[in-house]
C-alpha cells in the first residue's frame, strides 16, 4: 500500500507538471494574441511564429513528461530537472520576444 501512496504522489507531481505547463502556455498564447491586437498586422508574422512555437514547445515537453527514460531516481530526477530548465528557458524567450513586439 505504501508503495501505491508513492506512485500516487509521482504521477500527481506529473499531472500538476502538465497542468502548470498548460496554463503557462495558454497565458503566453493569450498574450501574443493581445499584442497582435494592440500592434495589429506589423507583428501579425511574427506573432503566428511565436504561437507555433509555443505549440511545438508543449508537444515536446509534454512528451517527455511522459516518458521518463529510466526507473532510476537519480535519473527521474535529473530528466524532471532537464524539463524545468527548458520551461524556464522557453518562456523568458517567448516572453523578451512579446516584450520586444510591445516596444
Amino acid at each position: 500500500m505504501n508503495k501505491f501512496a508513492k506512485n500516487t504522489n509521482i504521477m500527481a507531481s506529473v499531472r500538476d507538471l502538465k497542468k502548470a505547463l498548460k496554463k503557462t502556455i495558454s497565458t503566453l498564447a493569450l498574450d501574443a494574441l493581445m499584442v497582435q491586437q494592440i500592434k495589429g498586422e506589423k507583428v501579425k508574422n511574427e506573432i503566428n511564429d511565436i504561437l507555433s512555437e509555443l505549440t511545438i514547445i508543449e508537444k515536446d515537453l509534454v512528451y517527455k513528461i511522459n516518458h521518463v527514460p529510466s526507473k532510476n531516481k537519480k535519473e527521474i530526477k535529473k530528466h524532471f530537472t532537464e524539463i524545468h530548465n527548458k520551461i524556464s528557458s522557453s518562456i523568458s524567450g517567448i516572453q523578451e520576444r512579446l516584450n520586444k513586439l510591445m516596444e
